[in-house]
């Protein structure tokens, strides 16, 4: 093997080693069950200790865009609170994407860990799973307009965990699978969100 064939697979097993997603699983039936029974969603962050509220809505919010604008799913709303709430999959929602976080803030970094979890209304199965995990620095010269589009919707408080939130949540969400819209009626209501 070439020199630059070795540096080019050494280079790509290095940053494969230092992503911070593990363990993504997907139900060998999802082609066929879910992809296009299951689009339809809620967002839902818990449990999430209260001095944490602002950023757990913000990690909310954060995994609804990502999701809308980077899937076909069709997240109708996203939520933080200290548990998932029982009636979250009534009417006409299919499923929920559930986000269990941890996150530690020390000096000038944030610590993050995210269990991912998207499960069916109607049986309560788990889909689709995903881990992740990772420390950052609070300051991303990358990521400043973020930071300042959520500071300005969830307030200066959380600007520290605005980027080290999008990186992992970015990561992890990008292992969510590929939903196909059939109905017509789903297809308007895609073009139509926000």
């Amino acid at each position: 093997m070439k020199r630059s064939a070795l540096v080019l697979l050494a280079g790509a097993w290095a940053a494969a080693a230092c992503s911070p997603v593990s363990g993504v699983q997907l139900r060998s039936d999802y082609e066929a069950v879910d992809r296009t029974e299951t689009v339809r969603l809620h967002v839902a962050v818990a449990p999430l200790p209260a001095e944490a509220t602002p950023v757990a809505a913000m990690w909310a919010h954060m995994a609804r865009d990502y999701t809308n604008h980077h899937r076909d799913f069709l997240v109708i709303s996203g939520l933080a609170d200290a548990k998932v709430p029982a009636g979250i999959c009534a009417g006409d929602m299919q499923g929920v994407l559930e986000l269990t976080p941890s996150v530690r803030r020390a000096d000038d970094e944030v610590a993050l860990v995210v269990i991912a979890h998207l499960k069916r209304c109607r049986d309560g199965q788990t889909i689709w799973r995903a881990q992740g995990a990772g420390q950052w620095p609070s300051k991303d010269e990358q990521l400043l307009e973020v930071r300042r589009r959520y500071e300005a919707r969830f307030g200066p408080s959380i600007g520290p965990y605005v980027a080290p939130s999008w990186r992992l949540l970015r990561a992890v969400l990008a292992e969510l699978p590929r939903p196909k819209l059939t109905r017509d009626e789903d297809v308007m209501a895609k073009i139509e969100l926000d």
